[in-house]
């Protein structure tokens, strides 16, 4: 879990910060600085796989598949090649990794986690049902009175205990961050700008997709590194 309170956590995180430091490899203004970011870029992107965590690997997959429409052909085949010697590195220094990963896809089917969120469906329609509009309250959902349960999904999460209305602020907050960024993608000719905003939309489809794993806004590090990435956005 490095620093953070989980390893699905600090996954999530990690692959979140790939997409900017791909950004900064191709476009920091020094060589040194490039270099640096590539390095950091490159350990941030092995974390993902060694946490051992779906929701990261999901993560990573997801931004770097909104990135590269905007990639020339010759930076694709770049990473291609980047990503093979990375996933063969992780192959020589944790041997069976990536059986374990495919494992964890391969029999998501029979996972015990997987079963348990499946469960919970049940009562959330049954709360749902009862405050459609604005849910039982923020925080009012609490494992110690429910035998421990855990809604690992904030968007579920939201609708129970924020309603429609706070899932609605919830996607509003994510919409409004990618529309930003996209005015400003298609309003630029400049390759860097461009890049910069590929990068802020893909944080963007990250958290959507993380917040349907994971019960997000517990995690102090994920849920205060997500406005951040926010606020960047907005000036674009």
């Amino acid at each position: 879990a490095g620093t953070a309170t989980h390893y699905i956590e600090f996954s999530a995180c990690m692959a979140m910060a790939v997409p900017f430091g791909i950004h900064f490899t191709r476009f920091a203004e020094k060589k040194i600085h490039r270099r640096f970011a590539l390095l950091a870029t490159l350990l941030c992107a092995a974390a993902v796989p060694i946490a051992i965590s779906r929701t990261g690997v999901v993560a990573l997959l997801a931004g770097l598949a909104v990135m590269i429409p905007i990639w020339g052909w010759r930076f694709r085949y770049n990473m291609l090649l980047v990503a093979v010697v990375l996933g063969g590195a992780l192959m020589v220094l944790k041997p069976g990794l990536l059986g374990t990963i495919k494992g964890m896809f391969a029999g998501a089917s029979e996972d015990p986690s997987i079963e348990g969120r499946t469960k919970d469906y049940a009562l959330v329609a049954h709360w749902f049902s009862e405050r459609p509009w604005l849910g039982r309250g923020p925080w009012t959902l609490v494992p110690e009175l429910y035998q421990g349960l855990v809604l690992d999904n904030q968007w579920l999460y939201t609708l129970v205990t924020g309603g429609l209305v706070g899932v609605a602020v919830l996607a509003a907050l994510h919409i409004t961050s990618i529309t930003l960024a996209a005015l400003a993608l298609r309003r630029s000719e400049d390759p860097e700008t461009r890049h910069l905003c590929t990068a802020l939309i893909a944080i963007q489809v990250i958290c959507i997709l993380v917040e349907g794993t994971v019960d997000s806004f517990y995690y102090t590090t994920f849920s205060t590194t997500r406005p951040k990435m926010i606020t960047v956005s907005s000036p674009a």
